[in-house]
């Protein structure tokens, strides 16, 4: 057991540093508490939740959480927590983002574990024992309460400190209004704090100056295009800048002027692996090759990974990026340019929140490498100059605000809730939601009975819950909330699933799985697409009981595109053609088969909890299906796809070539197996089969 004194040292020695600074020195006296650390971004509170999660582990003997909104920055957390302390201290350290209908009995074995906000209320539907050992919950990026993502964390917040005895909670955010309503919701002490180690200067730049906070300054300004300007000014100081725009075609367009206009030589030399790159992939990689990239979900993993991690070891000079970059992985630049303050909503173009303007603004700044950093909104002129202090720069960012209100996310957190055995009554149900931020901000008890209640309703039309001498829920009921999948989604399937036993095709099977609420937002069908109207009203019968349906619901034609986009995927229609025929980016594709994969193996579950007999052939259909959705292939290359560096591309030309099976594998021509599938893919199958490569 270590002294406090002697952890602290410890600390401040594997990070390098000779000591803490002004939110740290605040926040360390009080780590024996539930706190809520409210700063600006890169001052130094992970490393607060480094110290509070090495104190349990090593002196409490207990477990820690640490929870964050994202799988990168779990995943960041972890690499940079293993890497400092797992050997110093012996500690063990795991991730867990995956699988959301799982217990994960195996997390026992470990003291500390990064997870998303959603795998964490995943642990807590399917009850994990071992959740009782935790002594410290972190809870990363509080402020995303206000998001999609807020109910999530909000409810499992409550429901572990009523589980665990002494819960510890740790919540970091960033700088907002309502920080100490936040600390009186955790029964938590508020520390706050504007210190950030790298000085940050906001401004405004109209007509070739910089106006910031307390000066003006001018650089070179001979190409007419301010941006580029910035751009260059940028180099010439042997620095970094991130452009946030509005829009994944504008991050792709800026992107594309820079490296024309300002870095015209290659820098960098990349050789990825060419199976299923398309001209959008292409694109990105000549982009890296200059030193420049965009950033957005339409990005391959592998490839935003890739720049995110040569941005941070400066081989990346300049990223253009959409706004999600802001709210990521630690990304920080010298400088950062905002190209537009305005974003497309539904309503049409919309001003941004304050607080994404700072979470964008608090990226500017290494630590380390900068004295200061510097954050530039593009301005017309000087009036828009003072409307853009006045309105952000000088303005506070709005308060976090509870979304458990919201009648879809009610849906869902009242059914795990049942299920979990911690609503059985009107008053468990009412005691429960009064401990919710949600509750503490708007104190409107009768609203909140009366929307609960009208949910309530709808789960007992699914047959999710019944109501006797108290609230339960049924059987399907309970495993719907370990599938982790909306109620709503749920019942569509189940109620689907008669009519796709008697219709077993393909676009049935597909519409199934596009039907529910995981699949949103459907791609929209856009002017060049002419024919999809004329061929949903052909096929409607394939997966519609009703073909006059398809009048009925507005965005059917949307829906009916993410069906034929599907179609051809599963079909083995290449990644350039899908991109070309439906411009479906490859980061929106995989992230749609992700979804499409898990809707497919909930669509299972539900098949044999519904009639396993009744339905047996079927379930036997949707597993091969699931399979077909992850490597978007037709049946016959269902064992091909299972090998080693063998994808969808491989795998049908080594069908062609005549080998579909092991055997033929073994008997294969080394030379004419080379030539189908390249000789470094060829070994590594060879190794992995144990055939002799000399033969």
């Amino acid at each position: 057991m270590l002294t406090k004194i002697e952890l602290l040292n410890k600390v401040k020695e594997l990070n390098n540093i000779a000591d803490f600074n002004e939110v740290q020195n605040k926040a360390i006296p009080q780590l024996e508490k539930n706190i809520v650390v409210s700063s600006p971004t890169s001052s130094g509170k992970t490393l607060i939740a480094e110290i509070a999660s090495l104190e349990t582990i090593l002196n409490k003997k207990r477990k820690v959480i640490y929870t964050c909104p994202l799988k990168a920055l779990a995943s960041e957390h972890y690499s940079n927590f293993k890497k400092k302390y797992e050997k110093e201290f012996g500690i063990k350290c795991a991730i867990s983002i995956g699988d959301l209908d799982s217990s994960s009995k195996y997390l026992e074995n470990y003291n500390i574990i990064f997870t998303t906000y959603e795998k964490l209320d995943s642990l807590i539907r399917h009850k994990s024992f071992w959740l009782y050992s935790i002594g410290l919950l972190v809870i990363d990026e509080l402020h995303m309460l206000d998001s999609d993502r807020g109910p999530t964390i909000e409810v499992s917040v409550i429901q572990l400190n009523l589980m665990v005895k002494d819960l510890q909670t740790l919540g970091l955010s960033a700088t907002i209004p309502n920080y100490k309503q936040l600390a009186e919701w955790l029964n938590a002490e508020a520390v706050y704090s504007e210190h950030r180690p790298v000085a940050l200067k906001k401004g405004v730049l109209v007509e070739n100056k910089i106006y910031f906070e307390k000066e003006t300054e001018e650089i070179d300004f001979s190409n007419d295009k301010e941006l580029h300007n910035l751009i260059k000014d940028t180099l010439k100081k042997n620095k970094q800048a991130l452009i946030f725009t509005n829009t994944r075609k504008n991050a792709q367009s800026l992107a594309n002027q820079i490296k024309t206009t300002t870095l015209k030589e290659k820098v960098n030399e990349y050789d990825f692996d060419s199976e299923n790159l398309t001209s959008f992939d292409k694109e990105i990689i000549d982009l890296m090759r200059h030193g420049v990239a965009f950033h957005h979900a339409g990005l391959r993993a592998e490839l935003r990974e890739k720049i995110e991690a040569d941005f941070r070891n400066g081989k990346i000079k300049i990223i253009s990026a959409t706004p999600t970059l802001a709210a990521g992985v630690n990304t920080p630049a010298f400088r950062v340019i905002i190209h537009s303050m305005y974003r497309h909503s539904i309503n049409g173009m919309q001003k941004i929140p304050i607080r994404e303007y700072h979470q964008m603004a608090g990226r500017a700044g290494r630590a380390g490498y900068d004295e200061k950093g510097e954050a530039i909104i593009l301005g017309k002129d000087e009036y828009e100059k003072d409307r853009l202090f006045e309105e952000y720069i000088f303005a506070e960012p709005e308060e976090v605000l509870s979304q458990i209100g919201n009648l879809s996310v009610l849906r869902t957190l009242l059914l795990s809730l049942i299920a979990n055995g911690i609503v059985y009554d009107d008053e468990s149900m009412l005691n429960f939601f009064k401990k919710t931020l949600y509750y503490l901000q708007f104190k409107n008890e009768s609203l909140l009975y009366e929307r609960i209640r009208s949910v309530l309703d709808e789960l007992l039309s699914y047959g999710f819950i019944k109501i006797t001498s108290k609230i339960e829920a049924t059987e399907i009921g309970k495993r719907v909330s370990e599938l982790y999948i909306d109620p709503l989604s749920a019942y569509n399937i189940i109620n689907y699933l008669s009519f796709l036993e008697k219709h077993n095709n393909e676009f049935a099977q597909l519409y199934c799985l596009v039907n529910t609420i995981e699949l949103k937002p459907y791609p929209t069908v856009s002017k060049t697409m002419k024919d999809i109207g004329i061929e949903l009203n052909e096929k409607s019968s394939y997966f519609l009981a009703d073909p006059y349906a398809i009048f009925e619901e507005y965005d059917m034609p949307n829906k009916f595109l993410l069906v034929k986009i599907f179609y051809d995927w599963i079909n083995e229609v290449s990644d350039q053609e899908l991109l070309d025929r439906y411009d479906m980016q490859p980061g929106i594709l995989h992230q749609k088969v992700e979804n499409m994969k898990w809707i497919a193996y909930a669509t299972k579950e539900l098949a044999e909890l519904s009639g396993r007999e009744k339905y047996k052939d079927l379930i036997k259909e949707i597993s091969l299906f699931e399979k077909r959705l992850q490597y978007g292939i037709r049946k016959d290359l269902l064992f091909l796809v299972e090998l080693p560096g063998i994808g969808r591309v491989r795998a049908r030309k080594l069908f062609y070539g005549g080998v579909r099976n092991i055997g033929d594998l073994r008997s294969a021509d080394p030379i004419k197996l080379a030539g189908l599938i390249g000789q470094k893919t060829r070994d590594k199958l060879y190794e992995h089969l144990k055939i002799n490569q000399n033969k």
